[in-house]
């Protein structure tokens, strides 16, 4: 027996409350989706339908409906609520999360039973859930609003619904997860397969590209140069993101005058306008001051370091905080064994970072601190050291550092503590998803360990995306992230790095393993190159450095993941000219489509060709395929198309020695039709 998904049940309910045909497109966008996966669902929902006697049909350029009876329908409507299997059933905590998504989606009222009937439960449970959500609500000082055959909806100052929306987002997605988003988000890739959570985030601002969002926050550089460290930075890009959606809602954020005055003059509100310029110009709405000065305060809140921070002129506090870091290394001087030129480091790397610290003091914003459990477990000394210093730093300039900041000072004093002995000869590039100090925390550790290395620089991959140059003049980098290089190896580690991944570096620097790691990034870029001089006629220009690198998280999937007898043979470059020479075909296949159809694919249904392939290759080659029920039907309304896809893999698989079955001919067609 066919059952439908949550999602499904949502589209047949859609379509039974439409009174004119909706196209797939409108689909996909209204339930924030690849046009893909609006067809593999309508394929299914068809299936059902049919079970109980009903058509689903679909015209081109018409679009798809359902043609029924009213009374018909509603006997629909109660078989789909009858057929709601178990396993489907949202948890509490999960319809909490859907239902405040959908609420914090619009301005406008929305009814208990529109939510209802998209979480496929009762009334009276959506009444009980919008009861637990308001007093959830009451903790941020916001309401939610009812009104009688009108529905709900949130209401309160603005800043606190976007402090709301932000938590929810960065508290139910760890770092690395929203790393990935980023990637993802824009591209319209793979969005089924994402979890519950990340499809939320994506389907928040379903309008807004985050790439978009990137470039907006580069654009600030043309005023001044700045880093920001990783984790902060995806932090800025989703609160960015979260204000222009309330933006093009019309909804603003308010600040008081004095607020807005204390904030111009700092360095950062210039970044900010140029910034707000330029999500002005690519979204089309106007960006007003309090919003400028709302980037303004998330970009100091994201630890951004301008390039000239250690010589700029602090003023009156300059003196004053000096003597408050002399007093505070004092504080501890006995239980360190630092030498004058480790002293002085330590001292000027946390001047830079308590000028950042007072300035957020000024500004009433809360430090946050991804890593500080770790820091508590892994460098217990420093912190202990560090709550003596902050004890010294409440002293003199009466104010009490949080928790947060304790690490942070931690960090950078652990980062002395550990570069004392270092010897160096090696060079490589230290690539740190998170701040400054854990970054030198996991230089100077690899130097401890390993006398002949030599650390040129730490950057975070933010720096890293305009400064490959960086990587000219090193042998190879160590990166908390995957990373793409021409032509240099990359070892991937934790932030605080373990003995595991220490030996592995030394088996890299030691034992003759740079030969195998390149060897490894020859395969990825033969790979690659493979791919994309196949791939090169059928796209723009533009459009080449986003495939390319798109693929290249493809291309690392397959090395990364290949046991080490693979990676030390020649299989993977085996593996690496099967997939370019089965390309070759694939493209000459859509060469054959197109000129007969006279139709112009475009970059995603392209795309959707390729990795399908490249990644079914090792499944095939294995005796793996794809499982479907309806091929006759294709077979029969796409004939032509699926004779000429027939006809490919009829080629690849006698050249490989492997038989393609007509399943995987019927994956292909799904994006071409």
């Amino acid at each position: 027996m066919i059952q439908l998904t949550l999602r499904q049940r949502q589209i047949i309910e859609d379509l039974l409350n439409q009174t004119t045909p909706v196209s797939a497109k409108d689909l996909a966008d209204k339930f924030n989706i690849s046009v893909r996966t609006i067809r593999y669902d309508l394929d299914s929902i068809e299936d059902w339908l049919k079970s109980h006697s009903v058509s689903l049909m679909k015209k081109p350029n018409v679009g798809i409906w359902v043609e029924l009876s009213d009374d018909y329908k509603e006997s629909i409507k109660n078989k789909i609520e009858y057929d709601k299997p178990d396993n489907k059933v949202l948890s509490k905590n999960e319809r909490h999360h859907h239902i405040l998504l959908e609420l914090l989606k619009t301005i406008n009222p929305i009814t208990a039973e529109y939510l209802s009937n998209i979480l496929g439960v009762s009334r009276t449970t959506v009444m009980k859930d919008l009861k637990d959500i308001k007093k959830e609500l009451k903790r941020y000082d916001i309401g939610l609003k009812s009104k009688q055959r009108v529905g709900y909806m949130i209401t309160g100052n603005e800043k606190r619904i976007r402090k709301f929306i932000g938590d929810i987002l960065l508290n139910s997605l760890n770092r690395h997860e929203l790393l990935e988003i980023i990637k993802l988000v824009g591209n319209n890739q793979k969005r089924n397969e994402v979890s519950f959570d990340i499809e939320a985030l994506k389907g928040l601002s379903s309008k807004i590209d985050i790439n978009d969002i990137k470039k907006a926050v580069k654009s600030g550089r043309k005023v001044c140069d700045f880093s920001i460290p990783d984790s902060s930075y995806i932090s800025l890009l989703v609160h960015i993101t979260i204000a222009v959606d309330r933006l093009l809602k019309g909804q603003q954020i308010e600040l008081a005058k004095d607020k807005i005055a204390s904030v111009k003059e700092q360095k950062e509100y210039m970044i900010a306008s140029e910034i707000g310029k330029s999500l002005s110009e690519i979204f089309d709405v106007k960006v007003p001051d309090a919003e400028i000065a709302n980037i303004t305060i998330h970009l100091i809140s994201s630890n951004l370091k301008l390039k000239y921070l250690y010589n700029e002129d602090f003023f009156l506090i300059q003196n004053r905080l000096d003597k408050t870091i002399e007093d505070m290394i004092k504080e501890i001087k006995e239980y360190i064994g630092l030498n004058d030129y480790n002293m002085e480091k330590l001292k000027a790397d946390l001047l830079s970072h308590l000028k950042l610290t007072l300035k957020k003091y000024d500004l009433n914003i809360i430090p946050e601190n991804p890593l500080i459990n770790e820091i508590k477990a892994n460098y217990t000394k420093a912190f202990d050291l560090a709550k003596k210093m902050a004890t010294v730093f409440h002293h003199k300039m009466e104010i009490e550092l949080p928790e947060s900041e304790i690490g942070y000072i931690a960090l950078h004093l652990a980062a002395q503590l550990e570069v004392a002995s270092s010897k160096v000869n090696k060079k490589a590039l230290v690539v740190c998803t998170t701040g400054k100090g854990s970054a030198k925390i996991l230089a100077v550790k690899l130097k401890n360990n390993i006398p002949e290395l030599e650390i040129k620089d730490t950057v975070s991959i933010f720096e890293l995306e305009d400064k490959d140059y960086l990587l000219d003049d090193v042998d190879f980098a160590i990166s908390t992230i995957n990373i793409k290089t021409t032509d240099k190896p990359v070892i991937k580690v934790s932030p605080l790095i373990s003995n595991a991944e220490l030996n592995r570096i030394k088996d890299f620097v030691y034992k003759g393993k740079v030969e195998a790691l390149n060897r490894e990034n020859e395969h990825k870029n033969y790979m690659l190159e493979s791919i994309m001089n196949v791939i090169d006629k059928y796209i723009s220009r533009e459009d080449k450095p986003k495939l390319r690198t798109e693929l290249g998280y493809v291309t690392d999937f397959f090395i990364n993941s290949s046991n080490k007898v693979t990676k030390e043979s020649s299989i993977t470059e085996n593996f690496s000219r099967n997939i370019a020479t089965i390309l070759v075909e694939i493209g000459n296949m859509i060469i054959e489509i197109t000129s007969k159809d006279s139709m112009d694919y475009d970059l995603s249904t392209l795309w959707g060709v390729i990795v399908h392939v490249v990644m079914a290759v090792p499944r095939w080659e294995a005796g793996e395929f794809n499982r479907e029920v309806n091929i006759d039907k294709y077979r029969k309304e796409n004939k032509e198309l699926f004779n000429t896809v027939r006809k490919t893999f009829n080629l690849i698989g006698d050249k490989y020695d492997f038989r393609i079955p007509d399943s995987e001919v019927v994956a292909i067609i799904r994006y071409l039709i």
